[in-house]
C-alpha cells in the first residue's frame, strides 16, 4: 500500500487512465459493431441501429463488487453505454457524409 499522499494520487492516477484506455476501447467496438449492423442487418435507421447497439453493448448480468451497488454499477454502465452511442452515432455519419461525397466527385470525373 502507498505510504504516502503522492503516492495514493499516482496509484488513482494510473487507474483512472486505464479506465479511460477501456471505455476508448470499448467506444471502438462499439462503433465497429454499428458499422456492422448498418451494413448487414439494418432498417436504413441510424436511431433503431443506435439504440439495438445500447441493448447490445448492455451487460444483462454481471458480478457486482462489493464497494460499489448493484445501482452505481447499473449508472455507470448506462453512462458508458450511452456515451459510446453518441460517438458511435457521430462517427458512422461522417462516414457516411465522407462515402456520399466521394461517391458524388467520383461521379462527376466520369
Amino acid at each position: 500500500m502507498p505510504r504516502h499522499f503522492k503516492d495514493w494520487r499516482d496509484k488513482l492516477e494510473a487507474i483512472d487512465a486505464e479506465l479511460i484506455r477501456l471505455i476508448n476501447r470499448r467506444t471502438e467496438l462499439a462503433i465497429e459493431l454499428l458499422r456492422l449492423l448498418r451494413s448487414q442487418d439494418s432498417s436504413g435507421d441510424l436511431a433503431g441501429d443506435a439504440d439495438r447497439l445500447l441493448v447490445l453493448l448492455y451487460p444483462a448480468e454481471m458480478e457486482i463488487p462489493r464497494l460499489l451497488s448493484e445501482s452505481a454499477v447499473k449508472k455507470l454502465q448506462r453512462r458508458v453505454s450511452v456515451e459510446c452511442r453518441q460517438i458511435a452515432e457521430r462517427e458512422i455519419e461522417i462516414s457516411e457524409r465522407r462515402r456520399q461525397a466521394n461517391s458524388h466527385d467520383n461521379a462527376e470525373d466520369e
